[in-house]
Formats: structure tokens, sequence, C-alpha cells
């Protein structure tokens, strides 16, 4: 029911579209109630803009903050840096840092015994 009532309704709006098409308004004649020519005035008042040019000169240096503000930019950027919290999961513990220094890593790259004897006794 719904869907025939909007077909019906679509029908009659596309036909009183197709009628509303077929008049054909003939042409006025010129009215002459403007006192004055407007593409004249149109024209002189587009020459004015196109005639004003602005050249602006070099400004002067204004040393109106009393701060460097690349200092206080960057202690901005250390303390967000430094609040931020970082949630990282744990690794498993791997042992590799040797608990003897007479291993072949210490030998591989000459570790001197006196050295080996002071790290291990402190």
């Amino acid at each position: 029911m719904k869907t025939t009532t909007i077909i019906a309704l679509i029908a009659i709006l596309f036909s009183l579209n197709i009628q509303a098409s077929e008049y054909n308004f003939k042409e006025e004649p010129n009215v002459n109630d403007i006192p004055f020519d407007t593409k004249e005035v149109f024209d002189s008042i587009m020459a004015e803009k196109e005639m004003a040019t602005f050249s602006f000169g070099e400004e002067i240096y204004v040393d109106d903050i009393p701060f460097d503000t690349q200092q206080i930019s960057q202690q901005y950027l250390f303390d967000v840096a430094m609040t931020q919290t970082f949630d990282f999961e744990e690794e498993a513990y791997i042992n590799d840092i040797p608990t003897e220094l007479n291993t072949p890593f210490c030998q591989q790259f000459g570790v001197s015994n006196e050295m080996r004897n002071s790290l291990c006794n402190k």
C-alpha cells in the first residue's frame, strides 16, 4: 500500500514538472529605470581595485618577549616526557653477565689478572 502511494505521488510530481516546463514566457521589453550605466560603474570600481597595490617594507625586530622561548619549550617538552608513564611487558631474565671473570670472554678481550682480582674483591 505504501509503495503504491509513493509511486503515485512520484508520478503526479513528475507530470506536474513536465507541465510546468511547457510554459514559455515572452521576452519583456527593456525598461530603462536605472539612470546610469551599471557596467561603467563596475568597470571603474574594478579599475580602482587593480590600481590599489600595497607595498610593505621590512619590519624592524621588536624584542617584546623577555625570555628565551626555545629554552622554555625544551623544558616543557622535557617535563611532558618525564611525566609520561611507559608500560613495558615483563621480560624474562637473561644471565648475560658472567659471575666469574675467568671466562673465555675475559680471556678473549685480554682482561688482566690484576683487573680480575680487583673486580672480584669489590
